[in-house]
């Protein structure tokens, strides 16, 4: 028996990322299952998958629907498409089969009510409901009735996945989401579908197929006041055309009936006013001549006020610089004076050291032959006594 897994939660609980995650890991196929992701259009406002967050996994019952064209799409609708791209789409593991009309039409016979349930390709529940009243002699659906277990019957072995999130983080993650949608061109789409609604002339049903969408519907009252100010805008085109055509037949007309009124004779006298406006045209034309032949006079003369203010400039920057090198020059000779006063103070201070140094040793030997003279005397005296 073919095997099933649906994914099941609220909006924005994360089941396309699990769906996909569970493909790759079972080498599967996703079969959309979403009401609004059906229809084309809205891409956006519906949160279709992209194709970089499907990693080339196989995803079917997504976007083929004309909006404008099928708008009451019933389960029963989606039901047969789905059987349909059962078999044409999806690669299921190719299973033997192992029932045969004469096994399911002896269960029939034997417990038509379970029979009635069970499809009759369900080669686990036809031998089960068999097996059963072999062992037992008891028809299956009476056991059922008496356990009050009426066990609904599905095609396919299925495994049921109930997405779940805390309401304050799914609460985050949606105005995050919003968030996102705004950014990636919300109103650019919605706007585009309802401009394709108008050209197609149809009326919108908000609670109804892809325009009960979440993010749709609640652009009503935007779309309301885009369509008047949209036409305002036409009318006041329309107008502005009107408005300029027939100007444009009142003056076409005037003008013809005053060429028939005054014919010839004032003709002539537009053409000379024409030839005074042409002659009024070539005074104005000298006249600009002039004032140009004045401005460029006056550019040239700026000029060569320029150059004499450069040159007076440049004489200013050698005069500058003459300057400059004379007071480094004096401050030059200032500096070699006072280096010159300063070797001779040094000089003299040696000088007066030195002395000093001399007459210090003068004086000490002087002393030292006083000492050695009275100490002479002193000797001489003791030895005389």
């Amino acid at each position: 028996m073919k095997k099933l897994i649906v994914v099941l939660g609220l909006t924005g609980t994360g089941k396309s990322k699990l769906g996909v995650y569970l493909a790759k890991k079972l080498n599967g196929e996703v079969i959309n299952a979403d009401s609004q992701q059906i229809y084309q259009g809205l891409d956006i406002a519906t949160n279709k998958i992209l194709d970089k967050e499907s990693q080339n996994i196989p995803h079917h019952l997504i976007g083929f629907l004309d909006p404008l064209s099928h708008k009451h799409y019933t389960k029963e609708n989606y039901l047969k498409l789905f059987k349909l791209k059962l078999k044409k789409e999806i690669n299921f593991n190719q299973e033997k089969d192992f029932i045969s009309n004469i096994e399911y039409s002896l269960l029939t016979k034997i417990d038509p009510e379970l029979a009635n349930k069970i499809h009759p390709k369900d080669s686990r529940k036809i031998r089960r409901g068999l097996e059963f009243y072999q062992q037992n002699r008891k028809k299956l659906s009476d056991v059922q009735k008496e356990l009050n277990s009426d066990v609904p019957s599905f095609r396919f072995d299925c495994l049921f996945l109930w997405v779940d999130c805390e309401q304050k983080i799914l609460d985050f993650h949606l105005d995050s989401r919003v968030d996102e949608m705004v950014d990636s061109g919300l109103q650019n789409e919605i706007l585009f579908m309802h401009n394709k609604i108008k050209e197609n002339e149809k009326e919108v049903d908000f609670s109804d197929g892809l325009f009960q969408a979440i993010g749709f519907k609640e652009f009503k009252k935007y779309l309301e006041v885009y369509d008047k100010y949209q036409e305002n805008q036409n009318n006041q085109h329309n107008q502005q055309e009107k408005f300029g055509k027939e100007n444009i037949q009142h003056n076409q007309h005037n003008q013809h009936n005053q060429q028939e009124e005054f014919g010839k004779e004032n003709i002539q006298n537009i053409q000379n006013i024409q030839n005074n406006q042409n002659n009024q045209n070539n005074e104005n034309i000298q006249n600009i001549q002039n004032i140009q032949n004045i401005q460029n006079n006056q550019n040239n003369q700026n000029i060569q006020n320029n150059e004499n203010i450069q040159n007076i400039q440049n004489i200013q920057n050698i005069q500058n610089n003459q300057n400059i090198q004379n007071n480094q020059n004096n401050q030059n000779n200032q500096n070699n004076q006072n280096n010159n006063q300063n070797n001779e103070n040094i000089q003299n201070n040696q000088n007066i050291q030195n002395n000093q140094n001399i007459q210090n040793i003068q004086n000490n030997q002087n002393n030292q032959n006083n000492k050695n003279i009275q100490n002479n005397q002193n000797n001489q005296n003791n030895h005389s006594k």
